[in-house]
C-alpha cells in the first residue's frame, strides 16, 4: 500500500469523534493538509487527494506548523470538554536533513 492509504488505515483506528487530527505534509516545505479534526471521513478524503512533494527531509518547517495548527485549535470546542494531550506522529522517509533546527522545533512544540 502506498503511504497515503497507510495514513488512511491509521486514521480508521483512532478514537473518533472525541479526537481532534490534523495533517501537516512536509519535505522541503511544510503546509496543512487538514486542520485540526474529528470527523474521520474528512481527513481521509483529504489524504486521499494528498500530492506527494519531492525534496528534502526537513522536519523543523513540519514541527512549526504543527505547532501552528494545535495553536489555531485552542479555540474549537472538544468534545470531551477538556484539551486533552498532544500527539505529533512524523511519518518520513528517512532521517532530517535539519537535524539541528528539527531538535530546536521539537523543544518549542514541547512547551
Amino acid at each position: 500500500a502506498d503511504l497515503r492509504e497507510s495514513l488512511k488505515d491509521f486514521i480508521r483506528m483512532l478514537p473518533f469523534p472525541r479526537l481532534r487530527v490534523g495533517v501537516v505534509r512536509f519535505s522541503t516545505i511544510a503546509d496543512e493538509i487538514s486542520p485540526l479534526e474529528t470527523r474521520s471521513w474528512v481527513l481521509e478524503d483529504r489524504i486521499a487527494t494528498m500530492a506527494y512533494l519531492p525534496g528534502e527531509t526537513r522536519m523543523a518547517p513540519a514541527l512549526d506548523r504543527v505547532a501552528v495548527t494545535l495553536a489555531q485549535g485552542r479555540g474549537q470546542v472538544v468534545l470531551s470538554g477538556h484539551a486533552g494531550e498532544k500527539l505529533v506522529v512524523l511519518v518520513a522517509d528517512g532521517p532530517p536533513s535539519d537535524t539541528a533546527e528539527t531538535a530546536a522545533a521539537a523543544e518549542r512544540l514541547r512547551r
